[in-house]
């Protein structure tokens, strides 16, 4: 059978992150971002086979894939809102002693809800699970498949972006970023494979639109667990400013987005074009 260039992609990618996390390092944050990172890409290849791999064959893989970034989110997320939070009182000129105030609380609410540090072997076992799944599982490799995976994908974005739009809720949202960085990695890979020629203003503009909509997720994700803390009267006023000037961003960045949904995905763009290598 010829040799399918996306899925030799990823395999030599999870090889390469399994072996290094077989070493048992103690990963920075840097670190497991890339690693999620890592995730994400492949999660955006394995759905050019949604259609080539049974129901039961995708749902292992997809699993898998899933089980190693929520066994490193808990850590990365907590480290997001700290920093989130850190610029949020800077720039709502909180004094030093509002801020030891929140950090406190917060210091107190992630050692209950973060986990210890996660199983590394774990993890690099279920990388290696994930490329012999997907080798078992391929088909004759067609390379037309790779350009109406990315058409499907684009227009499940498109469908998604309209819905978030219209809704403005935060589910809508994190449905719409899920799929536009699956498209933007769809891209980026099959143009790295030299398969198509991606303009890259048009690249630029989705890698915005995926940065912005990424932006909305974790200030949603800070708003959420604020609502969680158990504070007193004197905390509770804080926490009602950070919520009403996370609330205040969040709408900005949605009437942004709706900017970018009406530029990338609107009736002009059902397909965008490219050529052929």
């Amino acid at each position: 059978m010829p040799k399918d260039p996306v899925f030799e992609r990823v395999a030599q990618e999870l090889r390469e992150l399994s072996r290094e996390l077989r070493k048992k390092p103690l990963m920075d944050s840097e670190q497991v971002h890339e690693l999620r990172l890592c995730m994400k890409r492949t999660r955006a290849c394995l759905r050019l086979y949604k259609k080539s791999l049974s129901g039961e064959e995708f749902a292992l893989i997809d699993e898998a894939l899933k089980a190693v970034a929520k066994s490193f989110s808990a850590h990365r997320d907590a480290e997001v809102q700290a920093g989130l939070v850190a610029m949020l009182v800077s720039e709502l000129g909180f004094s030093e002693a509002q801020v030891c105030l929140i950090n406190s609380a917060l210091r107190d609410h992630w050692q209950v809800q973060v986990p210890d540090e996660p199983d590394y072997i774990v993890a690099s076992a279920n990388l290696l699970l994930v490329i012999d799944s997907w080798q078992t599982s391929l088909r004759q490799p067609d390379q037309a498949f790779i350009m109406k995976g990315i058409v499907n994908t684009y227009r499940k974005a498109r469908l998604l972006g309209k819905e978030a739009v219209h809704e403005a809720e935060p589910e809508y949202f994190h449905r719409w970023r899920k799929w536009t960085k699956y498209y933007l990695f769809q891209l980026k890979l099959a143009s790295e494979l030299k398969l198509i020629h991606l303009p890259k203003a048009a690249l630029k503009r989705f890698k915005k639109l995926g940065e912005l909509l990424g932006d909305l997720s974790d200030l949603h994700q800070l708003h959420q667990m604020l609502g969680t803390l158990n504070v007193n009267q004197r905390l509770c006023d804080l926490i009602m400013s950070l919520e009403s000037e996370i609330t205040r961003r969040k709408s900005e960045l949605i009437k942004r987005s709706a900017a970018y949904q009406k530029e990338l995905f609107g009736t002009k763009n059902l397909q965008l074009k490219f050529s052929s290598t």
